[in-house]
């Protein structure tokens, strides 16, 4: 039998405004997007809106929200000595904060794998005990499978459709590209447009030259997408001699999205030299992994990096070329096996980036 295609007249579809958790910010149902670099606290600004979502407090702009559970699940970050920490610190209600443990019982049990789990958590949304408001993913890339923008594409999809079908919010974390301050915000994150593309809402963690951390909203497809909220970082001593941070929002900075972008910086270093700059982005793509190296070059061309200066990087880092078929991949080292030595597809990425 042929599949058949039906249609809805506009004139038979109820309008409705977006669901907001934290107008403008932060809506249900919609995949958003928190980009930082190692150092602006998105991950503790993170923690922070777990806090107020389970605890059903109040956000920066005073929006006070119904209590509701969060989903966190990481792949960088410990939960005993570094998740569970700043949630405390932020004030989270802890029995509303889950973590995706193991799959299976007995002993064929497996960690959690974004990659291919996605319908165990839709199966734990149907039949959730309580309503799940916020899912925060770090890092965002783990959920898709591969590093183009059709890839990427279709891995969030099941992703999306999750957030939309349960309306759930979902934040995934991520990085910027080092060396991009000069660059429009959006396009500085790390990876292929898609990821900005498919978000809604993309935020940003920054550092005012004042010193004074920020966030930002860079891109909106609901509302406006300019405005900052400043933050403070500070220590908290937790019980049992442990230690960890929270952030205290300050007040809403009015400002166009080209002021902010002339009044804030993503790296934590501005003054880096662009070979550091190119080593430390190679540094975070293949952190992910083994990377196809004509990815790789199209990243680096995004990000601003020269072919010269990514092939020294790439050179000084040691980074490791294996070729697939017709295809050259590049990973880095064992640590013990850094070297200053050119690889066999260094003529091969000069013809990627004019």
């Amino acid at each position: 039998m042929l599949n058949t295609l039906t249609f809805r007249r506009a004139s038979s579809i109820r309008m409705t405004a977006p669901n907001w958790l934290w107008p403008g910010w932060l809506c249900a149902g919609k995949l958003h997007l928190l980009a930082g670099e190692s150092g602006t606290g998105k991950t503790t600004v993170a923690a922070k809106l777990a806090a107020v979502v389970s605890s059903g407090g109040s956000f920066p702009d005073s929006t006070a929200t119904t209590a509701g559970d969060v989903i966190i699940w990481s792949g960088e970050d410990s939960i005993e000595d570094t998740l569970l920490p700043r949630l405390t610190a932020a004030g989270a209600d802890l029995d509303r904060c889950i973590f995706p443990d193991v799959v299976g019982s007995g002993e064929k049990q497996r960690p959690f794998d974004p990659l291919i789990d996605i319908p165990l958590l839709e199966s734990y949304l149907r039949e959730a005990p309580h309503p799940v408001k916020l899912l925060i993913v770090d890092p965002i890339v783990s959920f898709a499978a591969g590093s183009s923008n059709q890839a990427v594409r279709q891995s969030l999809t099941p992703l999306v459709r999750l957030a939309e079908q349960y309306s759930v919010a979902i934040i995934g974390i991520t990085h910027v590209a080092k060396g991009s301050n000069k660059r429009p915000p959006k396009e500085r994150i790390l990876g292929v447009q898609a990821f900005v593309a498919l978000s809604r809402v993309v935020m940003m963690t920054g550092v005012r030259p004042t010193g004074e951390p920020v966030l930002l909203r860079v891109k909106s497809n609901l509302g406006p997408d300019d405005g900052a909220y400043p933050y403070r970082m500070e220590g908290v001593a937790l019980a049992g001699g442990i230690h960890s941070s929270r952030v205290t929002f300050g007040a809403y900075l009015d400002l166009s999205a080209n002021e902010i972008l002339g009044s804030v910086r993503t790296e934590r270093d501005p003054s880096n030299s662009a070979l550091d700059a190119a080593k430390e982005f190679l540094l975070d793509v293949l952190s992910l992994g083994m990377q196809e190296s004509a990815e790789v070059a199209l990243l680096a061309e995004e990000a601003g990096h020269s072919r010269a200066t990514l092939r020294r990087a790439k050179s000084l880092l040691g980074v490791l070329s294996d070729k697939q078929g017709d295809q050259w991949w590049w990973m880095l080292p064992p640590e013990e096996d850094a070297q200053d030595d050119e690889h066999l597809d260094d003529e091969h990425l000069g013809t990627l980036i004019q």
